[in-house]
């Protein structure tokens, strides 16, 4: 299933454009540079835009393979129409039995055992985070 865009109030939420290369290589790579994605370190140009073409490839990809719609996707001000960020799902695989919201309640065991998740992230540039975006982001 491919996901639709997703408004806000000031926000859009859309899959990103091959053309989006430079603003999201700047904001990721740049301003966000010694941020903790969990990956290694920035990247290059040339390695965010293989990064973008794959992100790009996966919506029509995945949506094929009847898979969940994991990845990025840009977060636009509606008023400008600025790439100001990214937001998306991840898979999570944790043992969120350990947590007492959470837990079993039938067995113990199954406390113990791992089970998928969805994750929810977002990456803004510095000149708009503190503003509420990412709230609103998660929001639709």
């Amino acid at each position: 299933m491919l996901v639709p865009p997703l408004e806000t109030e000031r926000l859009l939420i859309r899959a990103f454009r091959l053309e989006d290369l430079n603003v999201i290589h700047h904001i990721l790579d740049i301003e966000l540079r010694t941020a903790d994605f969990g990956s290694e370190q920035a990247r290059t140009r040339e390695e965010r835009e293989r990064w973008l073409q794959w992100t790009v490839l996966s919506y029509d990809e995945l949506a094929r393979l009847y898979q969940p719609p994991y990845g990025d996707r840009a977060v636009v001000l509606k008023s400008t129409q600025q790439v100001i960020g990214a937001c998306g799902f991840v898979p999570s695989l944790e043992p969120f039995g350990h947590l007492p919201s959470l837990h079993a309640t039938f067995q113990d065991a199954l406390a113990h055992l791992y089970s998928p998740e969805f994750g929810l992230y977002y990456a803004h540039s510095p000149a708009y985070q503190r503003q509420g975006y990412a709230t609103e982001a998660r929001k639709p």
